[in-house]
């Protein structure tokens, strides 16, 4: 017996792709089909084709992103290996292809992908969002996140926060749109990067998806003087976060007037000063809270006019960043591809738009769905929902059977051609051989 090569062309893809919707197959992962019309309405498809260099032959470049984006949403964090072949079938229709596509298919795309290519990606997605309305852009959370490495390949160490000690990783910093809780941009970086190294990539980035300056919220780590006078004097940009609690400025706080604690925050008084920083330029401001046990709390800030008690509630508010990636665990945040970083920031990058689908699909649902982590949404409206897939009438017709949360989906389903043309979107569906969905629940 001789092995048998199986040459794969865009033109079988297309017809194998067709004669398996056409004689339908069952499904108990029927839900994966709720978050297309979420990826249309993103206008993402063309794009991911941008992600590496485009092929004329083969699998084309956007259905093998579709896999990799499909994967955290059915809880695949450690890759394709571990699926099931009874839902080959239907995982794979959901990507455009007749099969799914090996682990090694998936590594060759993220190796050939570029660093470039996927930040782009992210600017172009970034401003999506924004023409759509689920980001507003105003106050950005900014933070850094470090995923440990256990490799023998030499590198910097990075402090680790959570372990208080040196080690390596990769770290990954990102900013969050505040009012959403929305992830905007995530850059990758190998141990050793510091803020000051990264920060004026990571804060030009966001001006470009912006189209303008911002307010970022950080935490101490970027607490630089130097860093702090570049992004006001260059990159016009206003900074709010904690002041390092030196011995010099805890007796500089101890030594403020009663009197000057006339504002309030949450019932605690808040005296307002204006400070110099070594290394920065010119005058900030600085909040000082006294808490109730006599301790002081500060924060410091170059927005000329901010009232105190505003100040105090958007650094409250940036402790939702820290929730995130515990939050997200399930799509797999922290699985690392490989140790390239273009593999990395590429990977990642996809998993953001993972969590875009699910929370915009989330975000339509009544409680308690709408507040769910993804491992939750998954659990009730991914697994074991039942559903037949086929094509009626030169229309893909998704067929769910006795769904538990019938009700809360109906309406966002139900005459969906009508609903996407009604928001400017072409319904057919490009990776789907450009058939309309049409659901029904029965």
């Amino acid at each position: 017996m001789k092995p048998k090569s199986i040459e794969v062309t865009r033109q079988s893809i297309y017809t194998e792709l067709e004669a398996l919707l056409r004689r339908g197959f069952t499904t108990t992962h029927a839900g994966g089909f709720f978050f297309i019309p979420y990826l249309m309405e993103l206008d993402l498809y063309k794009a991911l084709g941008e992600l590496s260099t485009r092929k004329t032959t083969g699998i084309p470049t956007e259905r093998m992103a579709l896999q990799l984006i499909w994967e955290p949403l059915f809880g695949y964090v450690k890759g394709i290996r571990s699926v099931d072949p009874v839902s080959q079938a239907d995982f794979g229709a959901l990507s455009g292809l007749p099969f799914i596509c090996s682990a090694s298919t998936e590594y060759r795309f993220l190796a050939e992908s570029t660093t470039e290519r996927a930040e782009q990606f992210q600017k172009y997605m970034g401003k999506r969002l924004i023409r759509l309305g689920y980001i507003t852009g105003d106050v950005l959370n900014m933070d850094g996140h470090s995923i440990k490495l256990f490799s023998r390949k030499e590198m910097k160490a990075s402090y680790l926060s959570k372990d208080k000690a040196y080690g390596k990783a990769i770290r990954t910093f990102y900013t969050q749109d505040q009012a959403s809780k929305k992830p905007l941009f995530a850059k990758v970086a190998y141990s050793g990067a510091t803020v000051a190294q990264v920060t004026p990539q990571l804060v030009e980035a966001n001006k470009e998806i912006l189209g303008g300056p911002f307010l970022s919220v950080n935490d101490k780590e970027w607490f630089i003087g130097s860093l702090l006078d570049q992004l006001d004097k260059i990159h016009g940009i206003q900074v709010l976060l904690p002041l390092k609690r030196t011995a010099k400025r805890i007796r500089e706080m101890e030594a403020i007037p009663f009197e000057e604690f006339k504002y309030r925050y949450e019932n605690q008084p808040i005296a307002k000063l204006v400070t110099e920083l070594d290394d920065f330029t010119g005058k900030m401001k600085l909040f000082v809270k006294r808490n109730s046990d006599g301790t002081f709390f500060a924060l410091i800030t170059n927005k000329k006019y901010f009232r105190a008690a505003r100040a105090m509630e958007f650094y409250q508010k940036r402790w939702v960043i820290e929730n995130f990636f515990n939050e997200n665990v399930f799509l797999g945040l922290d699985r690392l591809p490989s140790l390239e970083l273009n593999a990395i920031q590429t990977a990642l990058t996809l998993k953001m738009v993972s969590f875009h689908l699910d929370d915009n699909f989330r975000i339509n649902l009544p409680k308690p769905f709408s507040t769910m982590k993804p491992e939750s949404i998954y659990q009730h409206f991914i697994q074991g929902v039942q559903g037949k897939v086929q094509i009626k009438k030169d229309k893909l017709h998704v067929d769910i059977y006795g769904f538990q949360h019938r009700d809360v989906v109906v309406t966002l389903f139900e005459n969906l051609e009508q609903k996407l043309i009604a928001q400017n979107i072409d319904p057919r569906c490009p990776w789907l051989n450009d058939h309309v969905l049409s659901f029904s629940f029965k």
